[in-house]
């Protein structure tokens, strides 16, 4: 088994360009609007066969790579959040990602320099560019974005320099975007801060339907179904007690009161 080759794929807004380890050259690979527009892939046939054939250039076909994807600043979100306690930021953290024009997003935050800065990509263009690259053995390892690159070094802030990133790739890592060996098969992220927004939302309106279904069973249960609490009446007498009296006194006999009784109730929830 041939040893994998370290190589850098830059994602720009109409180009990749792709840098392997002692590489004299950078190759570009030209994203076309029929086929990418506005950070999305409009056309997934056609992406792929574009980076199928790219694999086949003879300095290059049959190599086996260990791939780092870097994400341009012109194909990132980024913020800077002002808030000082976790929950604020957590807010603050969410409208951002509301703000952000994809349908999935992948995203993490950086602190440094005293700062913190969250960074969103487009989940849909990196699942479909991994598993093009995955298919001619390009082996992604670490995603990361070129702007907090820049950030926490200032020789990569005017330039971008393949060279210098690679010979840095491992203290690099702690800047992914996700932990690739953290993924699931589709992609998911199980403990990234982007969980994505609708499935947020999604979960949220799960938890409410339930709670609304299970008051709507109980009541229909205790208004249609359940068998309706009686009250008894109960009667009560009163019965006078014969009075004796001395022999010229006529005695009377007892007789029952009026009868008393407390109106009966049916309670029925």
């Amino acid at each position: 088994m041939s040893k994998r080759i370290n190589a850098i794929l830059f994602v720009d807004s109409n180009r990749l360009l792709f840098y392997s380890k002692g590489a004299t050259a950078t190759y570009q690979i030209k994203l076309n609007p029929d086929i990418f527009v506005d950070l999305e892939v409009i056309n997934r046939e056609k992406f792929e066969h574009l980076i199928d054939n790219f694999f086949q250039v003879p300095s290059i076909k049959g190599k086996e790579f260990d791939i780092t994807i870097i994400f341009s600043q012109r194909t990132t979100f980024e913020t800077e959040l002002t808030s000082a306690n976790s929950k604020a930021e957590f807010e603050e953290t969410q409208r951002f990602l509301d703000m952000v024009p994809f349908e999935e997003v992948l995203n993490n935050s950086y602190r440094i320099n005293k700062k913190t800065k969250i960074v969103a990509i487009n989940k849909i263009l990196y699942n479909i560019l991994k598993l093009a690259l995955e298919k001619n053995k390009a082996h992604v390892v670490v995603l990361l974005p070129m702007g907090v690159l820049a950030t926490a070094n200032s020789e990569l802030a005017s330039k971008i320099d393949f060279p210098l990133i690679e010979s840095k790739l491992e203290s690099f890592m702690q800047y992914s975007i996700v932990d690739l060996g953290e993924m699931g098969l589709g992609g998911e992220v199980p403990n990234a801060i982007g969980i994505k927004r609708k499935d947020v939302r999604l979960y949220i309106l799960v938890i409410v339907l339930i709670g609304l279904f299970a008051v709507l069973i109980f009541l229909i249960y205790t208004t249609f179904i359940a068998p309706p609490k009686r009250v008894q009446s109960v009667n009560t007498f009163h019965t006078s007690t014969a009075t004796s009296r001395d022999q010229n006194t006529k005695s009377f006999n007892a007789t029952d009161s009026a009868q008393i009784s407390t109106p009966s109730s049916q309670l029925s929830k």
